[in-house]
């Protein structure tokens, strides 16, 4: 792997800039720096002393650089005939913007833009040409490093490296200078330097992603703007003092027999062949052709990986810096044991063959080309759902027995020898205790009986701590399964992450990736690639439901392969499955003899072509009964006789043969064979889907089954009632609302003490109507508003008297919101304009630790501002109307190019969430316009308003009794183990005497003065929108502990930052309300 690293400083300049003492030093350090820690590359500084093969190498600090001098060895450094994977470029020095004729560098046009000055000429290096120079370096990962005026420029740019990975930074805002520091740096490069050594001295790996959050956090206090960005993925720069930078991981010199040899290799060879491949298959328009599959390294693409709220967390992974890969995570020091959760279709499927495949490469030292792992350790998969049935009831330590004895049937399974299997797992051993990479798939499938997921836990817990320093243990489930009995989380010790849903970018590079791969191997021109790609680009940004849905990469998968079957796509998940399993079926009707792998009689062929509707009604039968087995006992499987008990039903005897065998095992697609020998579905959505169509076809009262089963146990059969509501929906929806009503029967005033069964089955009824998109759909039909009505009355009663718990009222709430929250104060009034329900505050004084004072009366929002209610303000295209902004917020918007809130396009799903990502320029801009709305005066609250309102006069800790603490059920922190911002009015036990609710917890709320310390309490009660400086922050949030909403705690934040859990709350003076 060739990584290359160049330095630039300049301090002497001509005629056309003062010189300037640091840039030299700059350069200096940060190549010393490298090289200390071996970074494995060539590394070089600019301008030199000495000639190109002088080592070490030295920086001539007053050494005069020429335009074209500069510009060769530019070109040189980073030619495309050096095939560099990683490039790295610092420059300290003067930038200016002016424009430039570039001949130098073979264009001979002129651009207006910023340019890296040299001794001679400031206008040198245009920018863009350098980019350019870079990205035709060919190289996989880009990193520009710029300490020079108006270097925020940079950021504009990223565009160039899409698809590849990129670490950028910037000292400054594009129209802002940056500064030589007091020491002998400049500011930026003293905590690049500060920051790089901080990071390896403490034994870590450096990472663009660790070493960007330890400068936001010293740069945080500068008079220049810090920036940086990060595409793609994290970046590795070198190790720390505790790795030498040839570390490959563990070492394989294992003494192994030649013959050992060749099974462990063999082992590894047959995970990379098993997990290599895209599950769902690349389908050809023409249906006379047959499906060749797509190598899941041609499509993957790493899904955002977040600290997950279950667990306090006080360092989440900053969503403004990209997502790392499962594997960097993985290797990381403080990253040994992890559970990763995902819902239903988030991929974690998909991330762990991705994740074996890679170790598995890595170990045989056959790494693809877009890959840079090393090789972490061995990996083995351990498929929990296997291993459930035969977890004991009382006997804990058994447990880890028995996880071993799987670990060896693996490695006989693999190397298909009970002998030779054993014979490795005992060579192997010691090895695996120290280095073995153990991945626990799917603890949701183990059944919460008998305390069998309980034992599970810990065992597999105890098991971890018992492993070696460079072992790893990666568990994953659905969220559901996470909690024990008590309700709290119980994999002490363990990092937890969550699956992040799929954002636009990440949909339309999925996208592109997916049909390059087709067009490979369906043999489609250009012009047919760029039909399908254009056209499902376009309705997945168009069709709101649609993009909905392609957030889960299941999903995606499946829309893309059946827009590309048939060119028109499913309106809702249960036609979107109805089509997947449609198009599965298909295949075996298809003959494969053009395959080669697969040869079977025309009589087979034949009959499968006639028995095919028989064969789906046998297999949504499996379906139910393997999912109503699985309830129990998660190690169930489909047998042989089973499957073959379909295909007699619907074929001939004389097809019943050993052909069939073949056939199922390579061909089929909707069953696919188990390490057990039996039979299961490719993934457990379709076992769930299936299982549904087999309740709604089978039964002439559906209505009662589904409702009996969800009562029966919730969890499990949610995603089957679902299903089956919107696969009724697509014959009759009057009969799918009938379901409703059945699971639903009255309104909550005609049950005179409702049960938690009552309001669970509200909350069911919620998701239900909404996905079957009734208000979108049907908003018309007498019946469905009905229900309507009545589902919105439970979920609003459910919210306003804090019944069930804060997840489910969380889920509760997001339904409503997308029903249409009735309640004051949350959207939107007749006049389109927010409707903000005031609550007045008498004046009175406040006495804190800082200051005292007395607070004249005014009038505070209810609720932070809340999506909906910010939405009017994105439709009004305020974000282009100058007068509503500050000149500084002016000037960010404009650099910004916002013309919406960060995420908007997420958010708008939830309508009664408080908006978030919101920069203090967006809400002082709305404050604006507002008032000017409403002819009123209303602004962001003061601090001292903020924490008068909050403490109240008897000075609280919490705006509650503060005898009692939060402890998740008080106020959306990280404790509700909700992991995102809540509707509005979800915890009314935290609410102010007062009724103001949200005041702890859910979303930091920007105040109106500047940020100051104890010895300023004036700065805490004054507001000047045109001051300089960060601006405080109030009342926690649902990603903070619970210690960070009391009411005395204060944060400084810059202006323009819009973290995923900023929002804000109004105030209107009240001699203006009046």
């Amino acid at each position: 792997m060739q990584r290359r690293a160049l330095f630039i400083g300049i301090n002497r300049y001509e005629g056309h800039g003062k010189d300037l003492t640091t840039p030299g030093n700059d350069a200096q350090a940060l190549y010393q720096l490298f090289r200390e820690y071996n970074f494995d590359g060539t590394l070089d500084v600019y301008p030199r002393i000495g000639g190109p093969n002088d080592d070490p190498v030295a920086i001539n600090p007053n050494g005069y650089v020429a335009k074209a001098e500069l510009i060769s060895y530019l070109k040189q450094f980073f030619s495309p005939d050096a095939k560099p994977d990683t490039i790295l470029l610092y420059f300290s020095g003067h930038a200016d913007k002016r424009p430039d004729p570039d001949e130098d560098w073979g264009t001979g046009d002129t651009s207006s833009e910023l340019c890296l000055c040299s001794s001679e000429d400031r206008y040198a290096v245009p920018l863009s040409k350098l980019l350019t120079l870079l990205e035709r370096s060919g190289a996989r990962e880009v990193m520009v490093w710029l300490d020079c005026c108006h270097s925020g420029k940079l950021m504009s740019f990223d565009n160039l490296f899409q698809g590849r990975k990129g670490f950028f930074l910037a000292s400054s805002l594009p129209n802002e200078p940056s500064y030589q520091g007091k020491k002998d740096h400049s500011i930026l490069t003293q905590a690049l330097v500060e920051g790089l050594r901080h990071i390896a001295q403490g034994g870590k790996r450096v990472t663009a992603m660790n070493l960007a959050l330890d400068l936001e956090n010293r740069l945080r206090e500068q008079i220049q703007t810090f920036n940086f960005g990060l595409l793609n993925s994290n970046i590795t720069l070198f190790y720390g003092s505790n790795q030498s930078n040839d570390w490959k991981g563990p070492s394989f010199n294992i003494p192994l027999s030649s013959r050992q040899q060749v099974y462990f290799d063999r082992y590894l060879r047959t995970v990379c062949e098993d997990w290599k491949w895209q599950s769902v298959e690349t389908v050809d328009p023409n249906p006379t052709s047959s499906p060749l599959p797509i190598l899941l390294s041609e499509v993957y693409l790493e899904l955002p990986i977040q600290e997950s709220s279950l667990v306090r967390s006080a360092e989440p992974l900053n969503a403004t810096l990209g997502s790392p890969s499962l594997f960097e995570i993985l290797v990381s020091q403080g990253s040994r044991h992890i559970v990763l959760s995902g819902e239903l279709g988030s991929g974690k499927s998909t991330v762990v063959r991705h994740l074996c495949h890679t170790l598995a490469e890595a170990c045989l030292g056959e790494s693809s080309s877009n890959s840079n792992a090393l090789p972490l350790g061995l990996p083995v998969r351990i498929a929990l759902g296997e291993i459930g049935d035969r977890v004991p009831e009382d006997d804990k330590l058994a447990v880890g027995d028995l996880i071993w004895q799987f670990v060896k049937s693996e490695f006989q399974r693999r190397l298909s020898s009970e002998e030779d299997g054993n014979e490795l797992f005992d060579s192997l051993y010691g090895h695996l205790r120290q280095h073995g990479i153990f991945i626990f798939d799917g603890l949701d499938e183990v059944p919460d009986t008998n305390l069998q997921r309980r034992n599970l836990i810990q065992a597999v817990v105890r098991f971890a701590k018992e492993l070696g320093g460079q072992s790893r243990v990666l568990v994953t489930t659905r969220p559901y399964a996470l909690k024990s009995a008590s309700g709290r989380f119980s994999f002490k010790g363990f990092r937890l992450l969550e699956l992040g849903r799929l954002d636009p970018v990440r949909r339309e590079q999925f996208v592109e990736r997916w049909y390059r791969a087709a067009q490979r191997v369906e043999h489609w021109d250009d012009t047919t690639r760029e039909k399908f790609e254009h056209d499902l680009q376009r309705a997945l940004r168009e069709r709101a439901c649609l993009a909905e849905l392609a957030s889960r990469p299941l999903l995606l998968t499946l829309i893309t392969s059946l827009h590309a079957a048939n060119a028109r796509l499913p309106e809702d998940r249960a036609e979107l499955y109805k089509s997947a399993v449609g198009l599965l079926l298909s295949r075996w009707h298809r003959h494969p003899s053009d395959r080669g792998d697969v040869l079977f009689t025309p009589e087979l062929a034949s009959a499968l072509r006639t028995g095919i509707e028989s064969i789906r009604i046998g297999l949504q039968k499996l379906a139910f009964d393997l999912h109503t087995r699985q309830q129990n006992d998660a190690s169930a499987h489909i047998s042989e006789m089973e499957v073959y008990g379909i295909f007699t039903k619907a074929l001939p005897k004389k097809c019943i043969t050993a052909e069939l065998d073949d056939f199922l095992n390579q061909r089929a697609g909707l069953l696919v064979l188990d390490s057990n020998g039996g039979y299961d579905f490719p993934h457990r959505s379709f076992r769930e889907f299936l299982a549904a169509c087999h309740i709604v076809d089978t039964d002439k009262k559906p209505h009662t089954r589904l409702v009996k089963l969800v009562h029966e146990n919730s969890d499990w059969w949610r995603e089957v009632f679902l299903l089956a509501l919107g696969r009724v929906s697509q014959g009759s929806m009057a009969n799918a609302l009938a379901i409703i009503e059945t699971l639903v029967p009255a309104a909550p005033n005609k049950v005179s003490i409702p049960s938690e069964q009552h309001w669970s089955d509200a909350v069911l009824g919620g998701s239900a109507l909404v996905e079957l998109r009734i208000k979108e759909r049907f908003s018309d039909y007498p019946f469905a508003s009905a229900i309507v009505q009545r589902i919105s009355a439970w979920l609003t009663c459910l919210l306003q008297e804090g019944q069930l718990s804060s997840r489910e009222r969380a889920e509760a709430g997001d339904c409503l919101g997308k029903l249409g929250d009735p309640r004051p104060g949350v959207t939107l009034d007749i006049e389109g304009l927010p409707d903000i329900d005031w609550v007045e505050i008498p004046s009175g004084w406040i006495v804190t630790t800082e200051s005292c004072g007395n607070i004249p009366a005014f009038q505070i929002a209810r609720y932070p501002v809340t999506v909906a209610q910010y939405g009017a303000f994105v439709v009004a295209k305020a974000y282009a109307l100058k007068e509503y902004w500050s000149a500084q917020g002016w000037h960010w918007r404009q650099y910004q190019k916002r013309t919406a809130p960060a995420t908007w396009e997420e958010q708008i799903n939830y309508p009664n969430r408080p908006v978030v990502g919101i920069s203090w320029h967006e809400a002082v801009a709305f404050c604006n316009w507002l008032s000017e709305k409403r002819q009123q005066t209303i602004r962001l609250p003061t601090e001292e308003e903020w924490e008068y309102v909050a403490a109240g006069k008897q000075g609280r800790t919490y705006p509650w009794d503060e005898s009692v603490e939060p402890l998740g059920q008080w106020a959306n922190t990280a404790e509700s183990q909700i992991g995102h911002p809540s509707a509005v009015g979800m915890y009314p036990k935290g609410a102010t005497p007062e009724g103001v609710m949200e005041l702890a917890g859910n979303v930091w709320e920007w105040c109106g003065n500047r940020y100051a310390d104890a010895s300023k309490p004036d700065e805490k009660n004054r507001i000047d929108t045109e001051a300089r400086g960060e601006r405080p922050v109030r009342g926690g949030s649902w990603w903070a502990p619970a210690g960070h909403s009391c009411c005395a705690k204060r944060k400084p934040f810059r202006p323009a930052a819009g973290d995923p859990d900023l929002g804000f709350r109004l105030v209107c003076d009240l001699a203006s309300s009046k």
